[in-house]
């Protein structure tokens, strides 16, 4: 009887590590697109493999679940036929375990999250405005966190599912797909030490590109004073959106994203978007970032200080 050929497998390797800082970010999105063009292009079937994968940041993570699961979605026959290699390193294995991706990739593993900073890890997603998705993503942490500042982090997590619905999907995003996507976002929430970290995103155009349709007349003025890289583009949103917001006496756009902040001592922001990054803190911008490479999308990283048993922050 002749033997029955094996299929050729095409296989996508992860990176060491996914971030994305400098250093590792052109690396990460560079496998994305890879993942991206394996899976549109599939002629049968694909493996993943994260055997070298040792260190998982979290933005940089849920970017990627969020990429995984678009991709799932708009090519579900390729998707059932995907399989994986997991990681060496126990602790990459329980975050998979945790946020649902070793289940997405049916994949069975006796292994289960017992370390400190991956039981904590949460997540959540979901394609309209849904306050109930806070309380879903953070639960008991909300109890570690001032009520002022969770107060503000609820608004502006309020705040950025509007921007996705009303902003985010006005058209195709240009990664090459071609494909329409529903109004999506995804959300981590992790604590680690005395900081609790909430990631939000959304794989839109991204605010450097939503911009000039949606504020021509800021956009005429940026381009009159050559800011328009993608980090300018992000600080003059949340500029024009402080100075809105004062004339109106109310909160809205991006400030909201940055107010929760304002009450911490301690607490930062960072709003990436395609090829741009802000970095924030009390008192202002710290630092912006321009990259080569974009994520085509929208990601912000809130940073806060837990509560300490005394109801004071941790410092």
């Amino acid at each position: 009887m002749r033997n029955r050929r094996e299929p050729d497998w095409a296989v996508w390797h992860a990176p060491a590590v996914f971030t994305l800082m400098s250093g590792g970010r052109e690396k990460l999105l560079k496998q994305i697109r890879a993942l991206r063009r394996l899976v549109s292009e599939a002629k049968g079937p694909l493996r993943l493999d994260f055997s070298s994968t040792s260190k998982l940041h979290s933005g940089a993570m849920l970017l990627f679940s969020a990429e995984l699961r678009r991709l799932f979605k708009h090519f579900p026959a390729v998707a059932h036929s995907i399989r994986c290699n997991v990681s060496k390193v126990p602790k990459v294995q329980q975050v998979f375990k945790q946020i649902g991706l070793l289940k997405l990739l049916r994949r069975s593993s006796w292994i289960q999250p017992t370390d400190s900073d991956v039981v904590h890890w949460k997540f959540t997603h979901g394609n309209k405005v849904e306050g109930v998705k806070f309380e879903e993503v953070l639960g008991e942490l909300t109890s570690k966190i001032e009520d002022q500042v969770q107060t503000e982090l609820y608004e502006g997590f309020i705040e950025a599912m509007n921007n996705v619905l009303h902003h985010a999907y006005i058209g195709i995003r240009q990664d090459g797909l071609n494909v329409r996507d529903d109004n999506e976002w995804w959300m981590f929430s992790q604590q680690k030490d005395d900081k609790i970290t909430v990631v939000f995103c959304d794989l839109g155009l991204g605010i450097p590109t939503t911009l000039p349709v949606k504020k021509e007349a800021l956009w005429k003025r940026l381009v009159s004073l050559n800011l328009t890289s993608d980090a300018d583009v992000i600080e003059h949103a949340l500029e024009d959106s402080v100075t809105r917001t004062r004339k109106e006496e109310r909160g809205k756009g991006l400030k909201q994203l940055v107010d929760v902040v304002s009450q911490t001592a301690i607490g930062e922001v960072a709003i990436f978007s395609n090829r741009g990054a802000l970095f924030y803190k009390v008192g202002g911008v710290i630092k912006k970032q321009n990259y080569s490479d974009s994520i085509f999308g929208t990601l912000i990283h809130w940073t806060i200080p837990v509560l300490r048993t005394n109801g004071v922050s941790a410092s």
